[in-house]
């Protein structure tokens, strides 16, 4: 986000002062690669992003004034076809490596259950909540079972009106924050989570198919390069 809005801002500053305003300007792939590199530098070391951020911009200015005062753009002309197809490269594997990486995440977050037992048990034991006579159950949170008691379909929550018998089953969720522990075998694992990991599979290989029929594109009928 920060990205794009710096770009916004440049771009119109560009095109209102500096050059032609039918330009259009964008962020291309080393300069998103230098803010995830920044982003992830402060984060290793709990820095603030942003005033970071504006120190390194306020050097880049510096530097690029000097090149300007001194003319050295002049050394463009020593810049050939395989340097730039080496840092177009580069960018690519980098971009590459990282849509790997995010996806290993994935899997790392949400596994793949190829023998999932959704029998083991898991239930919360020896936890306490607060009860009157006017205490308004939210079903979302645990189940109720009540005796002696009116049920409210409409907003699906269950007001008791007098002083029931009430057995509450918490969810594991919801153990901790009301001082209880869970029991079960069913306890360590992960969550059951079985199309997160493939799904993002098929969004991985759909982006790959789109990009590779853009590329094609400009060798076809209808967009030949004359």
């Amino acid at each position: 986000m920060e990205c794009i809005l710096a770009a916004a801002i440049t771009g119109v500053v560009f095109a209102l002062f500096s050059g032609q305003p039918m330009n259009i300007l964008g962020s291309t792939g080393p300069m998103l690669v230098l803010e995830m590199i920044l982003y992830s530098f402060c984060v290793d070391r709990d820095w603030d992003y942003m005033p970071f951020r504006c120190w390194v911009g306020i050097w880049i200015a510096f530097i690029i004034f000097i090149i300007v005062a001194l003319d050295l753009s002049a050394l463009v002309r020593f810049i050939t076809r395989f340097t730039e197809e080496c840092f177009a490269c580069l960018i690519a594997l980098i971009f590459i490596f990282q849509a790997f990486e995010n996806l290993i995440k994935i899997e790392d977050k949400y596994p793949i259950h190829f023998h999932a037992s959704l029998t083991n048990s898991c239930v919360c034991e020896n936890f306490t909540i607060p009860y009157n006579r006017s205490t308004s159950f939210n079903v979302s949170e645990y189940t109720t079972n009540i005796t002696n008691n009116s049920a409210h379909e409409r907003n699906f929550n269950i007001s008791v009106h007098d002083g029931g018998t009430i057995n509450n089953s918490v969810l594991p969720a919801n153990c901790s924050e009301y001082g209880g522990y869970l029991t079960g075998s069913g306890c360590d694992d992960k969550l059951y989570e079985p199309n997160v990991f493939f799904m993002s599979c098929l969004l991985f290989l759909g982006t790959f198919g789109i990009a590779i029929f853009l590329v094609n594109i400009k060798g076809g009928t209808f967009a030949t390069a004359t």
